[in-house]
């Protein structure tokens, strides 16, 4: 079945309006985590509108498909609190991680490997990556909702559920939850609001404070905060090459299953290419990582099948730069309902995990459970891409681990190395 490749058809502009209002939300959560990372405040905003506007635009123009492009969570995350907050890269010089890796996916993407390297990445480490940064994303959520807080004589506990923010958060998680299961479509951004608009009646909003028009200098002014000696920083390399290694095999996987339900699938090469173009200029004007966001669905649903749902999804977020003020003052609560459901949504791939195979669930498990438990993105994968070649070759399944993964196994090892005498 074909479809036309640009269409700006009353329900491709429709399906480009849901997918718009479906995805607002990471305007002001990809900010708010940009900002634990020591990001401005307006120039996080900045930056998530522009890898969003810029991302939908290249899907729509040039990959000729309706896959909206916005910053990713659980790589945001990674951005965050492993490369800046683990690793001790400034945020400027993570911004220029973000840069190199979308530049190699890009490469990649240009060439035959890519197709290669995703046959060699056990499934059981995929599902367990994303398993790991769905409770991580979920604890983030907990954390920053005040439903748990540091424990005298445990590591966590229950947070005061008498306090005025925590009960914020509960109303905006049970909300959007219920929004959800009974299928309507935005559910995060219409409980971004209710929420909003709820807690300004309650005195619970702060007033919008400061200039929202920081410049468009100040946007790529970080790019004079970098040193080229960080090229010779093992963090650096690290940061590059998970940055990469969760791009590839997260896009992938997405990409083809929105060309598939759209009828697209020979715009699947254009459409991982774009996306992989996506995040060298998310980087470039000083956003995370950007992916094919799992919302894309909602405007396939919706009927849009070419790039114009796309284009117009683009446009919304062009017009978004005049709602700054509002979207600054988004009460923290509303953020914290919004990453406990998409942790919860990660979390669900544990089911995809073969358990009646010890050799892959018992590295899959380790480096699932590791994330959270370590707050260190990297530190899991490292334990799981270790643990995999040991496991196997202990069980006499020497001949499952692929020249990737024995490459990434002493990479990892390399960076325990360092880590333990540099």
């Amino acid at each position: 079945m074909k479809t036309s490749l640009f269409s700006f058809s009353k329900k491709e502009c429709l399906a480009g309006v849901i997918g718009f209002f479906t995805t607002a939300y990471i305007i002001a959560v990809n900010s708010f985590i940009l900002q634990e990372a020591g990001v401005p405040a307006m120039e996080s905003l900045y930056a998530t509108i522009l890898s969003a506007v810029i991302g939908c635009l290249l899907m729509g123009f040039y990959a000729k498909t309706p896959i909206l492009i916005i910053p990713g969570m659980g790589i945001n995350a990674l951005f965050t609190y492993t490369v800046v907050g683990q690793l001790g890269l400034s945020w400027q010089e993570a911004l220029l991680s973000v840069v190199v890796s979308g530049a190699v996916f890009s490469l990649l993407t240009f060439t035959k490997l890519t197709g290669k390297i995703i046959t060699l990445l056990p499934a059981s480490l995929k599902y367990g990556m994303t398993v790991g940064l769905g409770l991580y994303i979920f604890f983030i959520g907990l954390e920053m909702g005040g439903l748990i807080v540091a424990g005298d004589s445990s590591l966590v506990r229950l947070g005061d559920l008498t306090n005025r923010d925590v009960l914020w958060t509960m109303a905006a998680f049970l909300l959007m939850l219920i929004l959800f299961v009974r299928k309507r479509n935005g559910y995060f951004f219409i409980g971004l609001v209710v929420i909003s608009v709820a807690s300004f009646f309650t005195g619970d909003l702060a007033k919008p404070s400061g200039t929202y028009l920081p410049g468009w200098a100040n946007v790529f002014a970080w790019m004079t905060d970098v040193d080229a000696s960080v090229f010779l920083s093992s963090s650096f390399w690290i940061a590059v090459f998970t940055f990469t290694l969760v791009l590839l095999f997260e896009n992938i996987g997405l990409v083809e299953a929105h060309t598939r339900a759209s009828h697209t699938v020979d715009r699947y090469v254009p459409a991982l290419r774009g996306t992989a173009l996506s995040t060298f200029f998310a980087g470039l004007v000083g956003s995370s990582p950007t992916v094919a966001s799992i919302e894309t669905q909602a405007v396939i649903q919706s009927g849009g099948k070419s790039g114009g749902s796309a284009i117009v999804t683009g446009i919304l977020f062009i017009a978004s730069f005049f709602m700054l003020p509002l979207i600054s003052i988004i009460p923290t609560s509303a953020i914290a309902a919004i990453l406990l459901i998409i942790g919860f949504f990660m979390i669900l791939d544990i089911q995809h995990i073969p358990f009646d195979d010890v050799t892959e669930a018992f590295p899959a498990v380790f480096l699932l459970a590791t994330i959270p438990f370590t707050q260190s993105i990297i530190d899991g994968m490292a334990i799981g891409f270790l643990l995999y070649p040991i496991v196997k070759i202990g069980a006499g399944k020497w001949r499952d681990v692929n020249p990737f993964l024995a490459v990434s196994a002493f990479l990892f090892f390399v960076y325990f190395l360092l880590q333990a005498f540099v």
